[in-house]
C-alpha cells in the first residue's frame, strides 16, 4: 500500500464516521475506487495501533462489518482477500509469539515468530518483516545464541532504515514497543551480563573521580556510564549520564567531548523514539564536529539524522540530509554509507510520489550492495524496487523483484533455527 493511497483510506474513514448513516452508500458511490480490502486493511490497523485511539474502537469495528458485506467488495480479485487473510495470519503469530515469550517459552516463541516471519516476507510487510526480525534476536539471545541474534537484529536495522514505509504515519509520541509488536530483551546471557560489569566499572571510576576532584574524568566515567547502559536498553538512565556529562564538559569547556556527548544523547532519544530531540542533537553534534575528516561516527550521525527527519515526516530535511550523506561518502568511498544514502533517498522519492526518482535510487542501492556482499540488504533493496513497480501498475516486474527477494531471504534463514540450542 503507497503513502498516498492509505492516507486517502485515512481520509475516507474519517468522513464515514463524521457522515450521518444515509449519506453512507453516496460516499462510497462517489469513492468506489477505495473501497476495497486495502480500506478494511486500514480500520484493522487503526483498532489494532492507534494510541491514543483517534475515533471510537466500536464505531470503526461496526464500519468495517458494514463494508465487508458491500456489493463493491465482492467483485474484487481473490489475491486481495488472500494478502489480507495472509496478513492476519502474521499478526496472529507475531502476537502468539510475544505470549509464548513473555511466559519463558523461548523456543515456541522462535518457532512461532519464524513462521510470521514467512508470511510477512511474502506479503512484502515491512513494519511486520521488522519487528518479528527485532523479536528472533531477542529469542535468540535468550536462548544463549548470540551471534545468530546479532544477524537477526542487523537485518531488522537494514528493514527499519531501508525500506522506507515500514513506519508509514508514525509519529515519536506514539511509536511505543507494544505498538509496534515488539518486546523488551531479556535479562540474561553474556552479551548483557558484560554490560553490567562495565556499569559497575565506570560508576567505580565515576565515584573516585568525584573524591579526587577530577572534573574530567568524572564527565568521561559518566559518557561510558551511559554509553554501557544504553547497551543495556536503559536509555533513560543513559540520557541522565550524558546530560550530566555534558554539564560538566561545559563548565569546563571541554569542546571535544561536548560534541561527541551530543552525538551520544542522539543516539538514545531515537531510541526512545523521541525524535524531535534526537534531530536537535544529531544537529548540534554535526554543527559542532570540527574534525578534518569526517569519520563514521559523523557519516552515523547523518544516518540517524535523516531517519529521525523520515519519522517526524520530514521528508524535504530528510532528502537534503541523504544529498550530504551521499556527497561525502562519495568523496571517502564509504560505501556502506552511500547504500544507506540511496536507499534513504529512494524512500523520500517515493513518499513524495517521485517514482522515476524512486526507482532509480534504489538500483544505484541494490548495485552497491551486491558490490558489497550485503545479501540481506540487497533483497531489501529488491523488495523496495518491487514496491515501487507495483505502485506504478508495473505489476510482473513487481512479482518479479518480489520473487528474487523472497530467494535471497530463503537463502538467508537457518535450516533448522531450533537446533542447537540451550534450554528455556
Amino acid at each position: 500500500m503507497n503513502h498516498e493511497r492509505y492516507l486517502a483510506y485515512l481520509e475516507l474513514v474519517k468522513q464515514l464516521l463524521h457522515s450521518p448513516m444515509d449519506a453512507e452508500e453516496k460516499i462510497l458511490i462517489t469513492a468506489k475506487d477505495l473501497v476495497d480490502w486495502g480500506l478494511i486493511e486500514t480500520i484493522a490497523q487503526l483498532l489494532r495501533d492507534e494510541s491514543p485511539p483517534r475515533y471510537d474502537s466500536q464505531q470503526l469495528e461496526a464500519l468495517s462489518d458494514r463494508l465487508k458485506q458491500h456489493p463493491l467488495l465482492a467483485t474484487l480479485p481473490s489475491e486481495a482477500v488472500i494478502h489480507l487473510k495472509t496478513k492476519q495470519e502474521a499478526d496472529r503469530l507475531l502476537q502468539q509469539g510475544i505470549e509464548c515469550y513473555q511466559n519463558s517459552q523461548f523456543k515456541a516463541a522462535l518457532q512461532t515468530w519464524q513462521q510470521a516471519l514467512v508470511l510477512y516476507q511474502e506479503i512484502g510487510d515491512f513494519q511486520g518483516e521488522a519487528n518479528v526480525l527485532s523479536n528472533l534476536g531477542v529469542a535468540l539471545q535468550s536462548l544463549g545464541q548470540y551471534q545468530a541474534a546479532i544477524e537477526r537484529y542487523q537485518q531488522s536495522l537494514v528493514v527499519q532504515r531501508e525500506s522506507g514505509d515500514w513506519r508509514m504515519g508514525a509519529t515519536g509520541s506514539r511509536a511505543t514497543a507494544q505498538r509496534w509488536g515488539t518486546v523488551q530483551h531479556h535479562d540474561q546471557g553474556e552479551y548483557r551480563l558484560a554490560m553490567k560489569l562495565a556499569v559497575d566499572h565506570f560508576e567505580k571510576h565515576l565515584h573516585l573521580a568525584e573524591s579526587i576532584g577530577d572534573r574530567l574524568g568524572e564527565a568521561k566515567s559518566l559518557t561510558n556510564l551511559g554509553r554501557a547502559y544504553h547497551a543495556l536498553g536503559q536509555n533513560r538512565e543513559a540520557i541522565d549520564c550524558y546530560q550530566r556529562s555534558l554539564q560538566i564538559r561545559d563548565s569546563i569547556q571541554d569542546h571535544h567531548g561536548r560534541t561527541q556527548t551530543f552525538f551520544c544523547l542522539a543516539q538514545a532519544y531515537e531510541a526512545i523514539n523521541a525524535y524531535e530531540l534526537a534531530i536537535a542533537h544529531y544537529e548540534d553534534y554535526c554543527r559542532h564536529y570540527d574534525a578534518p575528516r569526517p569519520d563514521l561516527d559523523f557519516h552515523d550521525a547523518l544516518v540517524g539524522l535523516a531517519n529521525a527527519y523520515a519519522c517526524c515526516q520530514a521528508d524535504e530535511q530528510a532528502q537534503r540530509t541523504y544529498e550530504q550523506l551521499l556527497q561525502i561518502s562519495s568523496e571517502l568511498e564509504f560505501d556502506r554509507h552511500r547504500a544507506i544514502a540511496w536507499s534513504g533517498l529512494g524512500n523520500c522519492a517515493f513518499r513524495l510520489a517521485h517514482y522515476e526518482t524512486a526507482l532509480s535510487a534504489y538500483q544505484e542501492a541494490l548495485i552497491l550492495k551486491k558490490q558489497l556482499g550485503d545479501r540481506f540488504g540487497e533483497a531489501v533493496a529488491l523488495n523496495n524496487l518491487s514496491k515501487v513497480h507495483n505502485t506504478l501498475g508495473h505489476y510482473d516486474l513487481a512479482q518479479a523483484y518480489q520473487q528474487q527477494s523472497l530467494a535471497l531471504k530463503r537463502e538467508l534463514a537457518p535450516e533448522n533455527p531450533a537446533s542447537d540450542q540451550k534450554p528455556g
